[in-house]
């Protein structure tokens, strides 16, 4: 019954749907066709959930996997623990699979804007508007005057009118109609609503069309800007959603958000932040999650303070500003495809970072520091110094790990949580990182049935 349900979901939302009752026939449709993902429930049977993730992991490692769990299925009964299920590889596991749409969102956070256009149907003639009764909490917000679209939309538009009414505006499939976005405008309306589920979809957009706005001397500089701010902020809320302690996640965004206050009243300093964000939006957002994420482990460590907060965060900010004065045939290539010659000038980045700011009167000498530091590992194999552990500044240790545990989530496209986990089930840390800070990014996460117990 379930699987009909979600067959039916998934091809009204535009994937082509194969459902099969056992893990013998998924592994012989798998090796005979391409499969982007594959949602897989652990009571499989005929070749049972786990054996099919092992076959996966080793036949197909690039496809997708979602491993559903229903309420009366326990995972100790299967003689295997969660951190064992993500190590054989598990993207993400999801104990409500009722909720289709909670499904194809997380789906949609895997797949390119090409992809997620493919599923989409066009039409040529735009429906009326209508008002729907939802609850506030299912959407998410954009400043009606930050929002961008192309030719049709990707996505559902509303705009709020009371406690729980919408109308929307705009469909998905339709032409965009600036006119509708003006009206409400010169209503006063101030924002636009989506809902949260096309949130990924919504981020993918933005992050795509920032990359091929970037170049485009045309368009406005405020509307690339605009572009990458709200990816960047839907991209936070959704990380939010998914495994961080909450009170955590707030203050690390005030935080974040005060300091970015106080670049935009330096000339230099927010020079520097646009020169970043226009050599490419994905560094940009690099960055930000390296500093959310950062700020994140200083709370949870003893000699947390706004001050230190504050100092932190504005050299997370600029820790890669470096790679700006970098030849473009190095910064355009991935580490690994680096000549020993152009690894060797990749890796006076944090000098050169140092060296731009040290003209900036906003920047302590704190800050100069962590930066040229966070590239450095508590063995000395680190750069540009080599330096072990004790000459290594406490605060660049936390950015040095924090934009470890970034690029790794990215790589392999887990969940903060589940990459945590999986992080120190497989990979020897303490030679390079510092215990504490291990242990304070894990105090960071939280279920969210335990969030409201205890203290």
């Amino acid at each position: 019954m379930w699987a009909e349900h979600a067959e039916k979901h998934f091809n009204a939302a535009g994937y082509a749907v194969t459902s099969v009752k056992n893990g013998q026939a998924a592994q012989i449709f798998i090796s005979k066709n391409e499969v982007f993902a594959i949602v897989i429930d652990l009571n499989l049977r005929n070749h049972s959930s786990i054996q099919l993730i092992k076959f996966l992991k080793i036949s197909k490692p690039s496809v997708i996997v979602l491993l559903l769990i229903f309420p009366e299925a326990v995972l100790e009964g299967y003689k295997v623990a969660t951190k064992d299920i993500i190590k054989l590889g598990v993207n993400d596991v999801i104990q409500a699979p009722n909720d289709f749409d909670k499904i194809q969102s997380k789906l949609e956070g895997y797949q390119s804007i090409t992809q997620i256009m493919a599923q989409i149907e066009f039409r040529e003639t735009n429906s009326p508007e209508m008002e729907i009764i939802n609850n506030y909490k299912n959407f998410t917000a954009i400043p009606i005057d930050e929002f961008y679209s192309i030719r049709f939309m990707l996505f559902d538009v509303y705009i709020k009118i009371g406690d729980q009414k919408f109308i929307k505006i705009l469909h998905a499939g339709e032409s965009f109609d600036r006119k509708a976005i003006d009206r409400y405008k010169s209503r006063n309306a101030k924002e636009l609503h989506i809902l949260n589920k096309d949130r990924n979809r919504y981020i993918s957009f933005c992050n795509t069309m920032a990359k091929k706005l970037i170049k485009n001397d045309k368009v406005k500089s405020k509307e690339k800007v605009y572009l990458t701010k709200n990816a960047l902020t839907k991209f936070l809320e959704e990380f939010e959603d998914r495994d961080i302690l909450e009170s955590t996640m707030g203050q690390s965004k005030q935080v974040i958000s005060s300091v970015l206050s106080l670049v935009e009243f330096d000339a230099g300093l927010s020079h520097y932040l646009r020169q970043y964000f226009e050599m490419d939006p994905n560094h940009y957002t690099h960055t930000f999650l390296v500093t959310l994420i950062a700020c994140n482990i200083i709370q949870q460590l003893e000699w947390d303070s706004n001050l230190a907060r504050e100092t932190f965060a504005m050299a997370a900010l600029f820790h890669d500003l470096g790679v700006i004065g970098l030849d473009p045939s190095i910064k355009n290539k991935k580490l690994n495809q680096l000549s020993p010659e152009e690894l060797e000038q990749y890796k006076q980045h944090p000098v050169k970072a140092v060296e731009m700011l040290n003209k900036c009167s906003l920047i302590h000498p704190t800050v100069i520091q962590i930066i040229l530091n966070h590239h450095e590992r508590r063995d000395g194999s680190g750069y540009p110094l080599g330096i072990l552990g004790h000459k290594i500044h406490p605060m660049a240790e936390i950015l040095s790990f924090a934009e470890f545990f970034v690029e790794y989530i990215s790589e392999k496209k887990f969940t903060p949580a589940i990459g945590f986990a999986y992080l120190l089930q497989t990979t020897p840390l303490d030679h390079l990182f510092d215990t504490k800070i291990i242990k304070a990014l894990g105090g960071t996460f939280i279920k969210k049935d335990n969030r409201n117990k205890g203290a």
